[in-house]
């Protein structure tokens, strides 16, 4: 794959609908529990955490991300409606 054909992090946020069920990020090797994708604007992710904070990330700045299934998230997804 040429690097002009290479997907970023930034294509793959760009693509995710707001409210979208994320496991985690990877920054620096780091794992960073998240739950929802809320947003990706000017360089910024904002994710809801699993205690439903705000979770603010330089999207160039993520390595990685896990994705689950709606099946794991059935009894939290009341608690985000709203969102």
């Amino acid at each position: 794959m040429t690097e002009k054909n290479r997907e970023t992090m930034k294509d793959v946020l760009l693509k995710l609908p707001p409210n979208y069920i994320v496991g985690a990020l990877y920054v620096n090797g780091a794992n960073i529990p998240v739950a929802r994708f809320i947003n990706y604007s000017k360089g910024l992710a904002y994710f809801i955490g699993p205690d439903l904070e705000v979770i603010l990330i330089d999207g160039d700045k993520i390595d990685g991300m896990s994705f689950t299934t709606e099946a794991c998230c059935g009894d939290e997804e009341e608690e985000f409606e709203s969102f």
